[in-house]
């Protein structure tokens, strides 16, 4: 997301959620701080849990005036379903310590969840497990997400798409919107529509 003469404009790389972060805060460099995503990062340490909350809660009216600029809206298309972002392609093969792969249990964990939500009738995984990402780390990639939906699939009777969804920015986040449950593995970029979901 770039930001220039009052205007947005969407640029399609998974820094979206960084560049949303940077506008929220007024920042050009947050980084050379530290980041400001999770709440016990450097930004955070001399705060508390109840400021993070309260931070990402006053910015949901924010985030959705950003979005609605951008003419981004939830695809109702995917309104019975839950979406499963994956990311899985140059993390985290790229020995960046904070993004790992998440286990089966939490998995387990999400499955029970979308389980006990009515109206749920497709598991759809959004994952483009090619951006920046070494031809081993796709295929390794690949075998993971087969993984999880082989372990989802044991635990429930749900349709389960795992063909990646892979699409530009736009239309990525009209599905994360409208989709009645988002999953999010440990990613700014389903982070942020996530914000606009409240408990779903």
């Amino acid at each position: 997301l770039l930001y220039k003469n009052r205007t947005y404009k969407i640029k399609d790389n998974t820094n979206v959620g960084n560049q949303i972060l940077n506008k929220l805060t007024n920042s050009l460099d947050m980084f050379s701080n530290g980041s400001q995503w999770e709440a016990d990062e450097v930004f955070w340490r001399n705060k508390n849990i109840e400021e993070y909350s309260s931070f990402w809660k006053n910015s949901t009216p924010k985030i959705e005036k950003i979005l609605r600029e951008e003419n981004i809206y939830e695809n109702k298309k995917y309104s019975k379903t839950a979406a499963i972002h994956f990311r899985c392609s140059d993390s985290p093969f790229n020995r960046q310590p904070k993004y790992t792969l998440l286990s089966l249990e939490f998995y387990d964990f999400v499955t029970d969840i979308i389980n006990k939500t009515e109206g749920i009738e497709e598991i759809v995984f959004i994952n483009c497990s090619d951006w920046k990402a070494h031809y081993l780390a796709k295929e390794k990639c690949t075998e993971y997400i087969n993984v999880i939906a082989d372990r989802i699939s044991e635990k429930t009777s749900i349709k389960i798409t795992k063909n990646p969804i892979c699409l530009p920015v736009k239309e990525t986040y009209e599905i994360m919107l409208g989709s009645k449950i988002l999953v999010n593995s440990g990613s700014s970029f389903s982070f942020v529509p996530g914000m606009l979901k409240g408990k779903n």
